[in-house]
């Protein structure tokens, strides 16, 4: 390694320092290193758009929400369950219909 390079290396800290693990080795199973954390629900979602493709009009862009995770499920919301929806001015509410 040149001296410049050397100099270089010892002065930026990212590349002076080692690699850090996601998990510490260990003789066990792989599985029991992962850390499950508790699911938590998001404050904040952005609405984003999707646009739907038309043969014979011009294409449709229309407002687009996608919710997804853990959290649903732990508030109530099985997968295949059934979900109301209640549509108010500035206001969606989701109303979970399990049997």
């Amino acid at each position: 390694m040149s001296p410049r390079l050397s100099n270089a290396v010892r002065y930026v800290s990212a590349l002076r320092r080692a690699r850090r693990r996601a998990c510490k080795p260990v003789k066990r199973a792989a599985a029991r290193c992962k850390k499950s954390r508790p699911a938590r629900a998001p404050q904040v979602l952005t609405l984003s758009s999707r646009r739907i493709p038309r043969r014979t009009m011009p294409e449709a862009v229309v407002p687009y929400l996608r919710l997804s995770g853990r959290w649903l499920a732990e508030h109530g919301f099985a997968i295949g369950a059934n979900v109301q929806v209640v549509v108010e001015q500035s206001r969606v509410t989701l109303i979970s219909r399990q049997e």
